[in-house]
């Protein structure tokens, strides 16, 4: 349990868009892996990834909430499947280059959503 809500505190910083501010921690990469060594471990981790979806989603909402549904989920899963393929990168990288590299990925998905959310 205390794995889950270690994992659930990451979530809200990664929900704040503090990228920078993450730690290094394996369980992180864990969270976004393709596949989960254990039924009980991978259905935690699907429930995770499906509360950092609806939170991205309710972010889009708030900001542009003359989009359809159907453009919400789309924008919603690019950026997270984004931020997800970057996420390796990022923790693994030496603090010095960390920081650059989370500069490219919030540049990425500004450019990205920018268009969708406006100014």
């Amino acid at each position: 349990m205390y794995c889950i809500t270690k994992q659930i505190s990451l979530i809200k910083q990664v929900g704040q868009a503090r990228f920078h501010q993450l730690p290094y921690h394996p369980a992180l990469l864990l969270l976004f892996a393709r596949n989960a060594s254990s039924l009980q471990f991978s259905t935690a981790v699907h429930e995770l990834q499906k509360e950092i979806q609806t939170r991205v989603e309710r972010g889009i909402e708030s900001r542009a909430p003359h989009l359809s549904a159907t453009q919400r989920i789309l924008s919603a899963t690019i950026s997270v499947h984004l931020f997800r393929a970057l996420l390796p990168l990022l923790l693994q990288a030496p603090e010095a280059e960390r920081e650059l590299l989370v500069r490219e990925l919030k540049t990425a998905l500004y450019r990205y959503l920018e268009p969708v959310l406006g100014n």
